[in-house]
């Protein structure tokens, strides 16, 4: 047997009419037959063998037919093609028999794939010899995607609306455009320098030609209006530029006095999400403002910024207002707002920038606006080296993050700060911080007045954070007046500094609020005593927290203190050195000095003056109060109200009893400590009707202590 014919697929037309379909080709088996049938919808079907048509002819080398159990419908096609699986089993043995029919057979069967395979190629898309296109010989090519890139073929549907697209605007534009009526032409419109700032009109011939407008006309002001190019028109007739030369008495000139705003360099904003002013970044504005005016004022509403805003001597920052207003405190109402968005990029919102290290920061103002930092981590103002006419005003610091300053001037370079004059400022953490940071600090300054102005360590009157409210490390010539702190364990801290000495700091009339441990705390040094520092006529409020301590002093000397009846701590660390309302002798530097504080009742010989303490001479924690202690080693005993330490050494339990709870009068209180350090333990007993903790006896185990006040009246307490 030998495989005649070269094709593998035979096509007839349906009519509706025939059923046996005739073909000249070869095939070994019915099953290597495909037949599809395409109906007149151009639906195509691949028929079944047996339920659709049966086959006649296999291995046949004149060919077969196909015969449908039905009609099938016209105009169509049936297609009958030979698929083959690819696979030659037939095993020929080494040294067996040769079979012809058998070699035939494998022959044949690999003619009719090579067949098969080439069946395929001349119906797929063909490159010609020598050329650099796809042939498609006149085919249509269907089931193609819309083009994307520059190359891709097109759809027909992509050129149809591409083409309508085009079509659309072309008539657009032509019924926008001068014509002329059929069997008529235009001449070019005169060149650019011959129509400018004219209207069109037509010569004698019809053609256009450029016209003046009459001389104060409606048609020569709206060309004037349109002008982009002459300053003194355009814009500069209906709108203000700064840098524009205007004539005396024009309005142009009388702008001129006017502030310069944001808006004014708006051009340079990048950062511009959504339609809210206040979410777009204007640091890019604001800093080429001052960099140019040096100037810029904020008109109401929000700024936001996601870069700092460098400040450079000279440079001014001024507001409408903070927004605070009685119960509304820190809304929107009439408020200069600038806001840290969230992906803020920078140390500071306001850092100061100088020209060498030896250089200051000379005369910066920032007023009457409020700075928001709760969106952001970030300081708020981080100023270096300030120096002369430096001034805060109705300046709004307020959610600031715990590890930053919501204000922090630092010593840079030059190494002192001189002559800052803040006036009714307030700079606030977040509600309920726990920072154990100062909300702002200020280093090294001299000559400077803080007027009215409030720290808060935390905001929303529940929580108070766990360090000062504001902090002056290494200050002089410093004044408060009527300044505030609150929400925080310490109210203002002034403390030493590397270099330069705390002298002369003087707090007039400051409040101190919800604090929970101590008004005000000074720290020198044994190498720099702080020195003049006076605290007159405070203000101590227990509202939500009740403060422990009116000061707590070290290292310090020719100072004045007014505590109001606050216990007052002297001596670094030393809280067992706590001045009661009466005279004591302590061991200062200077030798054996007298710290007053007065005593209520102006007949006892301890009376002071005005409820302070001084401090005469360089107080040390080396020295301290000479407190009384007593040592017991017999099993009873009586404690005296005039001993401030009781310890007991016995290796079995020992009895004491404690003085009257109101051995030193109404409302004041002896403190005793109590320790035991032997092996046995310690029974207190209470004196007459008194109570420890509401029993009449407390137990102290070996090892253990005890320290004890009284309420002045009949009870003793733990603390």
């Amino acid at each position: 047997m030998t495989v005649s014919t070269i094709g593998s697929v035979a096509e007839f037309d349906t009519n509706g009419v025939t059923t046996n379909y005739p073909f000249y080709f070869k095939f070994l088996d019915s099953r290597d037959l495909v037949v599809t049938y395409i109906d007149p919808e151009d639906v195509s079907t691949v028929l079944v063998m047996g339920a659709h048509y049966t086959v006649s002819g296999a291995g046949n080398d004149k060919g077969g037919s196909v015969t449908t159990t039905a009609v099938l419908r016209g105009p169509g096609k049936l297609i009958v093609s030979r698929d083959m699986e690819a696979y030659q089993k037939t095993s020929l043995r080494n040294q067996g028999k040769f079979l012809a029919e058998t070699h035939e057979d494998v022959f044949d069967r690999l003619a009719m794939l090579s067949q098969q395979g080439l069946e395929g190629l001349k119906r797929a898309l063909s490159k010609p010899f020598g050329r650099e296109y796809f042939h498609a010989e006149n085919q249509r090519i269907k089931g193609l995607a819309d083009p994307e890139s520059p190359n891709d073929a097109a759809t027909k549907d992509y050129t149809d609306d591409s083409t309508a697209g085009a079509i659309s605007y072309t008539d657009d534009r032509l019924l926008r455009t001068v014509r002329s009526v059929d069997g008529e032409t235009l001449t070019q419109l005169p060149a650019v320098a011959s129509r400018a700032n004219k209207v069109m009109g037509f010569d004698a011939n019809g053609q256009p030609i450029g016209v003046l407008p009459a001389s104060g006309s409606g048609t020569e002001l709206a060309i004037d209006l349109a002008n982009p190019v002459d300053p003194k028109k355009g814009a500069g007739m209906q709108a203000f530029r700064r840098d524009t030369e205007y004539g005396p008495g024009s309005a142009g000139v009388a702008l001129k006095g006017a502030d310069v705003t944001p808006w004014e360099f708006a051009d340079k904003l990048i950062y511009k999400p959504g339609a809210n002013p206040a979410g777009w970044d204007w640091a890019p504005a604001i800093n080429a403002a001052l960099e140019k005016y040096g100037e810029i004022s904020l008109g109401f509403g929000g700024y936001g910024v996601r870069s700092s805003v460098v400040i450079k001597p000279g440079y001014r920052v001024k507001g409408k207002g903070p927004g605070h207003a009685g119960g509304t405190a820190y809304s929107d109402i009439f408020a200069a707002r600038i806001i840290a968005l969230p992906g803020f990029i920078g140390d500071a919102v306001f850092v100061s920038k100088l020209n060498s290290s030896e250089n200051v920061l000379t005369a910066p103002q920032l007023e009457q606006f409020r700075l928001d930092l709760s969106q952001c981590e970030a300081h708020g103002i981080h100023f270096l080296d300030v120096y002369d006419g430096v001034k805060f005003d109705n300046l709004h610091v307020v959610g600031t993050a715990e590890d930053k300053y919501a204000c922090w001037i630092q010593d840079g370079g030059y190494g002192l700060g001189q002559t800052l004059l803040g006036t009714n400022c307030q700079f606030l953490r977040r509600p309920n911080s726990t920072s154990t940071l100062p909300v702002a600090l200020f280093e090294a300054l001299n000559e400077s007045n803080l007027i009215g102005c409030k720290f808060f360590g935390s905001s929303g009157g529940v929580l108070a954070s766990a360090g000062p409210a504001v902090e002056f490390k290494g200050c002089s010539g410093m004044t408060l007046v009527g300044c505030s702190a609150a929400f925080a364990a310490d109210g203002i801290a002034v403390t030493d500094h590397p270099t330069r000495k705390t002298i002369g700091f003087t707090l007039i009339s400051p409040t101190f609020e919800a604090l929970t441990r101590t008004a005000l705390t000074v720290r020198g040094s044994p190498a720099r005593l702080a020195s003049q520092v006076y605290l007159i006529a405070p203000r101590y409020y227990d509202s939500v927290f009740a403060m422990h301590n009116a000061i707590d002093i070290d290292y310090i000397e020719r100072s004045d203190f007014d505590c109001q009846f606050k216990r007052a701590i002297v001596g670094r660390g030393a809280d067992q050195n706590i001045v009661k309302a009466q005279r004591q002798s302590y061991l200062t530097d200077n030798g054996t000095n007298t710290l007053i504080i007065s005593s209520p009742n102006a007949s006892d010989p301890n009376y002071g003056i005005n409820k302070r303490i001084r401090a005469i001479g360089g107080i040390t924690s080396d020295g301290g109060i000479a407190q009384r202690v007593a040592i017991f080693t017999a099993e009873t005993g009586v404690i005296s109200v005039n001993f401030k330490a009781v310890i007991v050494n016995r290796s079995t339990i020992g009895r004491y009893s404690l003085p009257a709870a109101s051995a030193m009068g109404d409302g004041f209180s002896p403190e005793i400590v109590i320790r035991s350090v032997g092996a046995g333990s310690v029974s207190i007993i209470a004196n007459g009707s008194d109570l420890i903790e509401g029993k009449s006896e407390l137990a102290v185990t070996s090892g253990g202590k005890a320290r004890l006040v009284s309420d002045g009246v009949s009870n003793w307490y733990i603390v």
